[in-house]
């Protein structure tokens, strides 16, 4: 990363009898509304991603809230280009994995914090249907898409191929994003394709109802990601038919944040962390109603990186 100048389950709640708005009427009423931004610019990620999904409903409902006049989402390169956009201030907020995040702030990007924790991101690693591959090893002497050289998935695929004793030399890393990857599976041009997020990802699904795809496990690699790089991954289910055809499958998961610098004023970090929680059944992307969304006690549990001070009041007030 370039050198930097110093700067619940929700559908459980959903479905509890309880709506989310109920449960925080009592304790959003009396609060002084926050005044608008003029504008809020969500970087999200690539098209056909979760990120650049929800970044457009969270735009959305925060000119719905009167959180900003003018609110639109950013199309980006995945999570190290959402960071860099957020730091350099050229996004209020943006979406990006925790280990990316963490990664920056370590890197000398200390005003970088979360407005909360929204969902939690699954580990694909895909090959053709008919691939003789079988696990992470036998992908040795192949080439592999490992994410857009701006995305958070480049940082996490190269953790998860050196997990298996992968060196760089063992095999050559293709810096294709989404998109460009899934094309370059089908035409034969890599082995393998890594990514990162939702399961279902819209575009994973389209390419594997006309190239069929084979997800391998990765849930055995948790343990030494924890040991190396500390909790910020965590074992996780692709459920059986969130692709046609593809059973169970064990990954690793990465907790996915929304940041802000610690620019961004205390009252609309405060109004977004309210918004994650009051319209949490509105930030849900339609193709991503299996998703593996989080419960009102787990959005504050951002890891390594702080909550912005703003975020933090509100969420104590909520009593989160």
């Amino acid at each position: 990363m370039s050198a930097r100048k110093p700067q619940v389950s929700r559908r459980a709640v959903l479905c509890s009898g309880v709506s989310v708005a109920a449960v925080w009427a009592a304790a959003l009423a009396g609060c002084a509304p926050a005044p608008a931004l003029p504008r809020l610019r969500i970087a999200g990620g690539e098209n056909g991603g979760f990120f650049l999904e929800y970044a457009r409903l969270l735009a959305d409902r925060a000119r719905a809230g009167s959180i900003a006049e003018h609110a639109r989402a950013l199309t980006t390169g995945g999570s190290l280009a959402a960071i860099d956009l957020v730091l350099d201030e050229g996004a209020e907020c943006g979406i990006a994995m925790l280990d990316a995040a963490t990664l920056a702030r370590d890197d000398g990007g200390t005003e970088l914090c979360a407005l909360g924790r929204i969902s939690q991101n699954s580990m694909h690693l895909a090959v053709p249907a008919e691939s003789n591959v079988r696990s992470v090893q036998d992908l040795a002497g192949t080439r592999i898409a490992t994410g857009g050289p701006l995305s958070g998935t480049s940082l996490t695929a190269g953790r998860l191929l050196a997990a298996v004793g992968l060196r760089p030399e063992d095999f050559v890393s293709v810096a294709l994003g989404l998109n460009a990857g899934l094309d370059a599976l089908a035409a034969g041009e890599v082995s393998a394709l890594v990514w990162s997020g939702g399961a279902p990802t819209p575009s994973v699904t389209k390419q594997h109802a006309t190239s069929p795809i084979r997800l391998l496990p990765l849930g055995e690699l948790v343990d030494p990601l924890r040991r190396e790089f500390g909790p910020l991954y965590d074992r996780v289910v692709i459920p059986a038919g969130a692709y046609a055809g593809i059973p169970r499958t064990e990954t690793v998961g990465v907790p996915t944040l929304l940041l802000a610098n610690e620019s961004l004023p205390e009252t609309t970090a405060a109004a977004l962390a309210d918004l994650l929680v009051r319209d949490a059944g509105l930030l849900v992307p339609d193709s991503s109603q299996s998703l593996q969304f989080l419960g009102l006690t787990e959005i504050v549990q951002t890891g390594p990186v702080p909550l912005h001070p703003g975020a933090a009041r509100a969420f104590k007030d909520l009593h989160v």
